[in-house]
């Protein structure tokens, strides 16, 4: 009978043992989701951790702490580093993030709008203090294209439009190298497998979309026009018909302008579609994903001619013949000229 009791005793100190670990293992509040900035200096000791995360009132139990760090076979590869750690979290949880340097680093955004040119890229980074010099970034962006797949081998003229507009969170310090990454892997994002294969099947070719693509984001405000836009252009190529778009030319006179001279489209440059046919040697901007799938996939339409609506909502008259298209342009000219 005694002996029962012993073991009877054993099995309560035990269980209540256990239930006390379990307590101690809990969030310090689960109702805390505040961030707390802990920094684990270089060769601090488990207990030396422990210790940092109980004065901060992140654990609620030092001992436990270090025999859950043993148990899970952590002693001694607990990393040092700044980590953002909060009150709401378990034991188990700091221990992983303690474990797998899941550290803090102090990041910062940019944000490159569709339609940019690469010189106004450049100029927002430099200006925003994301980098510092023009001439480095240019021959870590032309070193880097050569270490992508689908881009390396192209006979690009430049580097425009391969930087892909996009907000983007980078570390703060970050290096050109790896601010160039992160847009050139977005960029090759926009050519999934479906993409390519289709690309493929029809013989078409990357380098001349990227510079189609760059047209219709240059001539398109509103997103749903761009497929649109992209037939012409399309249809205009297969009879070899001059694109004869306004935003080649003003990538020539670098400058945006509503109206172009006469002057402006007989600027003898091969970047001018009014004189040459076909594609431009190159991009002309950074396109975004809806301009570049609109230059590969384009509607399917009988129109030659688009001219900007008179109705100022930023769209386009669409017109399958030249007739058609001059009495729209009239009505365009006629509204500005009675403002």
């Amino acid at each position: 009978m005694k002996k029962v009791l012993i073991i009877t005793m054993i099995l309560t100190l035990l269980l209540t043992g256990c239930n006390v670990m379990d307590e101690f293992e809990k969030p310090v509040d689960s109702s805390d989701e505040t961030e707390y900035l802990i920094t684990v200096p270089n060769g601090s000791s488990t207990n030396g951790i422990g210790k940092i995360l109980y004065d901060n009132d992140l654990i609620r139990n030092e001992l436990v702490f270090k025999k859950m760090v043993k148990d899970m076979g952590y002693d001694t590869k607990l990393k040092a580093g700044d980590y953002k750690l909060s009150k709401s979290f378990d034991m188990k949880t700091i221990i992983e993030k303690i474990y797998n340097g899941d550290v803090f680093l102090e990041t910062e955004k940019f944000t490159i709008v569709e339609g940019l040119e690469l010189h106004e890229i450049i100029d927002l980074l430099i200006a925003q203090n994301i980098i510092d010099d023009k001439d480095k970034f240019i021959a870590v962006l032309e070193e880097e294209i050569n270490n992508y797949d689908l881009i390396k081998n192209m006979e690009y003229v430049n580097f425009e439009g391969f930087l892909f507009p996009d907000t983007y969170e980078i570390k703060k310090g970050a290096t050109d190298k790896e601010i160039i990454d992160k847009m050139l892997s977005r960029f090759i994002k926009v050519f999934d497998e479906g993409t390519l294969t289709y690309m493929n099947e029809n013989d078409i070719d990357i380098y001349e979309m990227i510079i189609l693509a760059s047209i219709i984001e240059r001539e398109v405000i509103v997103p749903k026009e761009q497929t649109i836009v992209s037939s012409v252009f399309h249809n205009r190529l297969d009879i070899s018909m001059p694109l004869q778009s306004c935003a080649t030319v003003e990538y020539i006179i670098e400058e945006r302008k509503a109206i172009l001279t006469n002057k402006d489209i007989a600027i003898d440059n091969v970047y001018n579609t009014y004189k040459y046919q076909g594609l431009p040697p190159g991009p002309i901007c950074s396109p975004g994903e809806g301009a570049i799938k609109a230059a590969i996939y384009p509607d399917d339409t009988d129109y030659l001619f688009f001219v900007r609506s008179y109705e100022d909502d930023n769209t386009h008259i669409f017109t399958t013949n030249l007739r058609d298209h001059n009495k729209a342009a009239q009505k365009l000219y006629d509204k500005n000229k009675g403002e």
